[in-house]
């Protein structure tokens, strides 16, 4: 009787382990790195947080990148860098150095910050006053725009892209007294 007949071969359970095994482990190792990789998308915004907070302790006590002397109720005054250049609208560059260090800073956090990437917007707080021996505080924000997390682990399975682009980032500190310059 051959092992047909006798339903031999739906009974052979040799070489069982081994397709379950052929099956499940593409399976496993693409859930493994796919969760690596969220863990460094996590750690890249954890870093791109990170540096917009350093950034916005740092504009609370460095000379403004602008000169906020017409800063009043309403108005607010966006400072970004383009092509290397720093330039403010709403009120004029007052000290691009401010700007220099702060990207500096940035990007000791986190590497793939470009100053394009970064936009400083000084805002009227209502809380002290020009002709005061303390100065105006105004708000001083923060935001990371544009960021990318480039895909290093799972970038060569089919129908994954190459980046992955992160959110904006701010943050909103009230800044040190500000006089403008005698």
């Amino acid at each position: 009787m051959s092992a047909i007949e006798g339903g031999g071969i739906l009974r052979d359970r040799q070489g069982g382990a081994a397709t379950a095994f052929a099956l499940i482990v593409p399976v496993m190792l693409s859930l493994s790195l796919m969760t690596l990789e969220m863990v460094l998308i996590g750690f890249d915004m954890h870093r791109a947080a990170e540096a917009s907070r350093r950034a916005a302790r740092l504009a609370t006590i460095l000379p403004p990148v602008a000169n906020l002397a017409g800063i009043a109720p309403g108005t607010k005054v966006v400072c970004k860098s383009t092509n290397g250049n720093t330039q403010c609208t709403g009120g004029a560059l007052e000290t691009a150095a401010t700007f220099d260090t702060m990207a500096a800073q940035m990007k000791d956090v986190f590497p793939g910050i470009a100053p394009a990437n970064i936009e400083i917007t000084y805002s009227y707080s209502g809380i002290g006053d020009l002709a005061m021996p303390g100065g105006a505080l105004p708000l001083v924000t923060v935001r990371l725009v544009g960021l990318q997390h480039p895909l290093t682990v799972i970038k060569s399975l089919p129908g994954i892209g190459s980046a992955v682009p992160l959110p904006a980032f701010t943050t909103t500190s009230l800044g040190g007294g500000y006089k403008p310059p005698a």
